[in-house]
Protein backbone atom coordinates (compact mmCIF):
# COMPACT_ATOMS: atom_id res chain seq x y z
CA UNK A 1 0.00 0.00 0.00
CA UNK A 2 2.80 2.41 0.91
CA UNK A 3 4.67 1.61 -2.29
CA UNK A 4 1.53 2.14 -4.36
CA UNK A 5 1.03 5.62 -2.88
CA UNK A 6 4.47 6.79 -4.01
CA UNK A 7 4.63 4.71 -7.20
CA UNK A 8 4.85 7.77 -9.48
CA UNK A 9 7.89 9.03 -7.56
CA UNK A 10 9.58 5.62 -7.68
CA UNK A 11 8.95 5.36 -11.42
CA UNK A 12 10.37 8.86 -11.93
CA UNK A 13 13.55 7.99 -10.01
CA UNK A 14 13.92 4.65 -11.81
CA UNK A 15 13.56 6.35 -15.20
CA UNK A 16 16.21 8.94 -14.33
CA UNK A 17 18.69 6.36 -13.03
CA UNK A 18 18.04 3.70 -15.68
CA UNK A 19 21.13 4.44 -17.82
CA UNK A 20 23.43 5.09 -14.84
CA UNK A 21 25.42 2.03 -13.82
CA UNK A 22 26.03 1.76 -10.05
CA UNK A 23 29.59 2.32 -8.87
CA UNK A 24 31.32 -0.19 -6.63
CA UNK A 25 32.38 1.06 -3.23
CA UNK A 26 33.40 -0.31 0.14
CA UNK A 27 32.14 2.69 2.13
CA UNK A 28 29.72 5.55 1.53
CA UNK A 29 30.95 8.94 2.72
CA UNK A 30 28.70 10.82 5.14
CA UNK A 31 28.82 14.59 4.67
CA UNK A 32 27.95 17.35 7.09
CA UNK A 33 25.50 18.70 4.52
CA UNK A 34 23.51 15.44 4.46
CA UNK A 35 20.06 15.57 5.96
CA UNK A 36 19.13 13.33 8.92
CA UNK A 37 17.28 10.79 6.75
CA UNK A 38 20.15 10.64 4.25
CA UNK A 39 22.63 10.06 7.10
CA UNK A 40 20.51 7.18 8.48
CA UNK A 41 20.30 5.60 5.01
CA UNK A 42 24.06 5.91 4.49
CA UNK A 43 24.77 4.42 7.92
CA UNK A 44 22.55 1.45 7.10
CA UNK A 45 24.25 1.10 3.71
CA UNK A 46 27.68 1.08 5.38
CA UNK A 47 26.54 -1.65 7.77
CA UNK A 48 25.54 -3.76 4.76
CA UNK A 49 28.83 -3.03 2.98
CA UNK A 50 30.75 -4.00 6.11
CA UNK A 51 28.53 -7.12 6.46
CA UNK A 52 27.74 -6.09 10.01
CA UNK A 53 24.33 -7.72 9.92
CA UNK A 54 24.27 -8.29 13.69
CA UNK A 55 24.20 -4.53 14.21
CA UNK A 56 20.46 -4.30 13.50
CA UNK A 57 20.65 -3.58 9.78
CA UNK A 58 17.22 -2.97 8.28
CA UNK A 59 16.59 -4.42 4.82
CA UNK A 60 13.76 -5.50 2.60
CA UNK A 61 13.20 -7.36 -0.66
CA UNK A 62 11.03 -6.01 -3.45
CA UNK A 63 9.07 -9.17 -4.26
CA UNK A 64 7.88 -7.75 -7.56
CA UNK A 65 11.51 -8.03 -8.71
CA UNK A 66 11.86 -11.48 -7.13
CA UNK A 67 8.76 -12.73 -8.95
CA UNK A 68 9.95 -11.21 -12.23
CA UNK A 69 13.33 -12.98 -11.97
CA UNK A 70 11.61 -16.21 -10.92
CA UNK A 71 9.38 -16.12 -14.00
CA UNK A 72 12.34 -15.28 -16.25
CA UNK A 73 14.27 -18.26 -14.85
CA UNK A 74 11.38 -20.66 -15.53
CA UNK A 75 10.84 -19.41 -19.09
CA UNK A 76 14.57 -19.56 -19.74
CA UNK A 77 14.44 -23.27 -18.90
CA UNK A 78 11.37 -23.71 -21.10
CA UNK A 79 13.13 -21.91 -23.97
CA UNK A 80 16.10 -24.28 -23.78
CA UNK A 81 13.85 -27.34 -23.85
CA UNK A 82 11.70 -26.03 -26.71
CA UNK A 83 14.59 -24.88 -28.90
CA UNK A 84 13.75 -21.20 -28.57
CA UNK A 85 15.61 -18.16 -27.25
CA UNK A 86 14.62 -15.99 -24.31
CA UNK A 87 15.35 -12.26 -24.27
CA UNK A 88 14.94 -10.88 -20.74
CA UNK A 89 14.00 -7.20 -20.31
CA UNK A 90 14.24 -6.53 -24.04
CA UNK A 91 13.73 -2.85 -24.87
CA UNK A 92 11.65 -1.42 -27.71
CA UNK A 93 13.34 1.95 -28.08
CA UNK A 94 11.55 5.22 -28.77
CA UNK A 95 13.04 6.96 -31.81
CA UNK A 96 11.51 10.36 -31.01
CA UNK A 97 14.44 12.47 -29.85
CA UNK A 98 12.32 15.58 -29.24
CA UNK A 99 9.78 13.87 -27.01
CA UNK A 100 7.92 15.51 -24.17
CA UNK A 101 9.23 15.06 -20.64
CA UNK A 102 6.41 12.63 -19.81
CA UNK A 103 6.91 10.36 -22.84
CA UNK A 104 8.50 6.94 -22.43
CA UNK A 105 12.01 6.35 -23.71
CA UNK A 106 11.31 2.67 -24.29
CA UNK A 107 8.90 -0.20 -23.71
CA UNK A 108 10.28 -3.14 -21.76
CA UNK A 109 8.46 -6.45 -21.36
CA UNK A 110 9.93 -8.82 -18.79
CA UNK A 111 10.80 -11.38 -21.46
CA UNK A 112 10.32 -12.38 -25.09
CA UNK A 113 10.44 -16.03 -26.14
CA UNK A 114 11.38 -16.40 -29.79
CA UNK A 115 11.42 -19.54 -31.94
CA UNK A 116 11.79 -19.20 -35.71
CA UNK A 117 9.28 -16.42 -36.51
CA UNK A 118 6.99 -17.05 -33.53
CA UNK A 119 7.25 -14.45 -30.77
CA UNK A 120 5.73 -14.79 -27.31
CA UNK A 121 5.65 -11.73 -25.08
CA UNK A 122 5.86 -12.44 -21.33
CA UNK A 123 5.09 -10.06 -18.50
CA UNK A 124 5.14 -10.88 -14.78
CA UNK A 125 3.05 -8.92 -12.29
CA UNK A 126 3.37 -9.45 -8.55
CA UNK A 127 -0.30 -8.74 -7.84
CA UNK A 128 -3.07 -10.54 -5.99
CA UNK A 129 -5.49 -10.98 -8.90
CA UNK A 130 -5.50 -14.79 -8.85
CA UNK A 131 -5.95 -14.81 -5.07
CA UNK A 132 -9.16 -12.80 -5.55
CA UNK A 133 -10.78 -14.49 -8.54
CA UNK A 134 -14.33 -13.89 -7.37
CA UNK A 135 -13.83 -10.33 -6.20
CA UNK A 136 -15.69 -7.59 -8.07
CA UNK A 137 -13.26 -4.93 -6.89
CA UNK A 138 -12.83 -1.93 -9.19
CA UNK A 139 -9.18 -1.74 -8.18
CA UNK A 140 -8.58 -5.29 -9.43
CA UNK A 141 -10.39 -4.50 -12.67
CA UNK A 142 -8.32 -1.37 -13.26
CA UNK A 143 -5.11 -3.19 -12.37
CA UNK A 144 -5.91 -5.94 -14.85
CA UNK A 145 -6.97 -3.43 -17.51
CA UNK A 146 -3.62 -1.67 -17.13
CA UNK A 147 -1.69 -4.97 -17.24
CA UNK A 148 -3.61 -6.17 -20.30
CA UNK A 149 -3.18 -2.92 -22.23
CA UNK A 150 0.53 -2.95 -21.44
CA UNK A 151 0.83 -6.54 -22.65
CA UNK A 152 -1.08 -5.79 -25.86
CA UNK A 153 1.24 -2.84 -26.49
CA UNK A 154 4.25 -5.14 -26.19
CA UNK A 155 2.74 -7.76 -28.49
CA UNK A 156 1.99 -5.12 -31.16
CA UNK A 157 5.61 -5.50 -32.30
CA UNK A 158 4.80 -9.02 -33.45
CA UNK A 159 4.13 -8.85 -37.21
CA UNK A 160 2.09 -12.07 -37.20
CA UNK A 161 -1.68 -12.01 -37.65
CA UNK A 162 -1.88 -14.35 -34.65
CA UNK A 163 -0.13 -12.76 -31.69
CA UNK A 164 0.60 -14.49 -28.39
CA UNK A 165 1.26 -13.03 -24.97
CA UNK A 166 1.52 -14.43 -21.45
CA UNK A 167 0.57 -12.52 -18.31
CA UNK A 168 1.95 -14.16 -15.17
CA UNK A 169 0.55 -13.64 -11.68
CA UNK A 170 1.47 -15.40 -8.43
CA UNK A 171 -1.07 -18.06 -7.44
CA UNK A 172 -1.71 -20.80 -4.90
CA UNK A 173 -1.50 -23.48 -7.61
CA UNK A 174 -0.50 -23.74 -11.24
CA UNK A 175 -3.21 -22.58 -13.60
CA UNK A 176 -3.44 -21.33 -17.19
CA UNK A 177 -6.43 -19.70 -18.85
CA UNK A 178 -6.70 -18.39 -22.41
CA UNK A 179 -8.51 -15.46 -23.97
CA UNK A 180 -8.43 -14.45 -27.64
CA UNK A 181 -9.09 -10.84 -28.65
CA UNK A 182 -10.08 -10.74 -32.34
CA UNK A 183 -10.54 -7.78 -34.68
CA UNK A 184 -13.32 -8.23 -37.25
CA UNK A 185 -11.79 -5.40 -39.24
CA UNK A 186 -8.20 -6.59 -39.65
CA UNK A 187 -8.85 -10.25 -38.71
CA UNK A 188 -5.86 -10.09 -36.38
CA UNK A 189 -6.09 -12.09 -33.16
CA UNK A 190 -4.22 -11.46 -29.94
CA UNK A 191 -4.14 -14.55 -27.73
CA UNK A 192 -3.50 -13.87 -24.06
CA UNK A 193 -2.64 -16.60 -21.56
CA UNK A 194 -3.03 -15.76 -17.89
CA UNK A 195 -0.58 -17.98 -16.01
CA UNK A 196 -0.82 -18.58 -12.27
CA UNK A 197 2.63 -19.46 -10.94
CA UNK A 198 3.24 -20.37 -7.27
CA UNK A 199 6.32 -18.59 -5.93
CA UNK A 200 7.89 -21.75 -4.51
CA UNK A 201 10.90 -23.83 -5.50
CA UNK A 202 8.94 -27.09 -5.24
CA UNK A 203 6.65 -26.15 -8.13
CA UNK A 204 9.34 -25.26 -10.70
CA UNK A 205 9.43 -28.67 -12.43
CA UNK A 206 5.64 -28.89 -12.74
CA UNK A 207 5.34 -25.27 -13.92
CA UNK A 208 8.00 -25.92 -16.57
CA UNK A 209 6.07 -28.97 -17.82
CA UNK A 210 2.76 -27.09 -18.05
CA UNK A 211 4.26 -24.05 -19.74
CA UNK A 212 6.37 -26.14 -22.12
CA UNK A 213 3.23 -28.03 -23.19
CA UNK A 214 1.26 -24.83 -23.80
CA UNK A 215 4.11 -23.08 -25.60
CA UNK A 216 4.88 -26.06 -27.84
CA UNK A 217 1.21 -26.11 -28.79
CA UNK A 218 1.49 -22.44 -29.78
CA UNK A 219 4.62 -23.10 -31.83
CA UNK A 220 2.95 -26.03 -33.61
CA UNK A 221 -0.27 -24.10 -34.17
CA UNK A 222 1.65 -21.17 -35.61
CA UNK A 223 3.71 -23.42 -37.90
CA UNK A 224 0.60 -25.24 -39.20
CA UNK A 225 -1.21 -21.97 -39.95
CA UNK A 226 1.54 -20.81 -42.33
Amino acid sequence: RIKYQIMHKLNFIEEKLYNHSPLQTSKIAIKNSDGPIVIICKEQANLILAKAFTAGTAWRIDFSNVFEKFVQYIFNQVAKESGGRLFSNYKFQSMNYSRHAWELKHLEPDAILLKNDTMLVIDAKYKSNLFNKFSNSNNLKEDYRHDLHQLLAYSSFNSSDRKYALLCYPAEKIEISKTAYVSNISHISNNVLICGIPLTINCIIEVKKRLAFEINQIFNEHSNSE
